[in-house]
């Protein structure tokens, strides 16, 4: 993902989503993934890995286009769901009202929700 500074790196995580349980199993830095895959092989589970930015101390910064997929991606569902927008301080500026307008304008279209009135 191009990330480089250990604040930035903390800030991720990796999970295991268990299809069986319908599941999500964060895993400590610690844990090596071949023990984690074993396991979860040994109980017969289907499983996937993601990496999730699990907090957002730091400010939002996109080190390469991949990293920005990722992080599309991960935060596309909570908006198409409706979940508000928080923003430190509680305002917005004006060029950031209508950067958020556009990409929810460019979405809704992508996913059909826009007519053509």
């Amino acid at each position: 993902l191009g990330i480089s500074r250990n604040t930035q790196r903390d800030e991720y995580s990796l999970v295991a989503v268990i299809e069986k349980g319908k599941t999500i199993e964060h895993l400590n830095n610690s844990y090596y993934i071949l023990d984690v895959t074993n396991r979860l092989d040994s109980a017969n589970s289907n499983y996937y890995f993601l990496l999730r930015r699990m907090l957002w101390y730091q400010k939002l910064t996109i080190e390469s286009e991949l990293h920005g997929v990722a992080l599309y991606n991960q935060v596309l569902p909570d908006y198409l769901n409706g979940h508000l927008i928080a923003v430190k301080g509680g305002g917005m500026s004006t060029q950031m009202i209508e950067e958020i307008a556009l990409l929810s304008s460019l979405q809704n279209i992508v996913n059909g929700r826009c007519s053509n009135s």
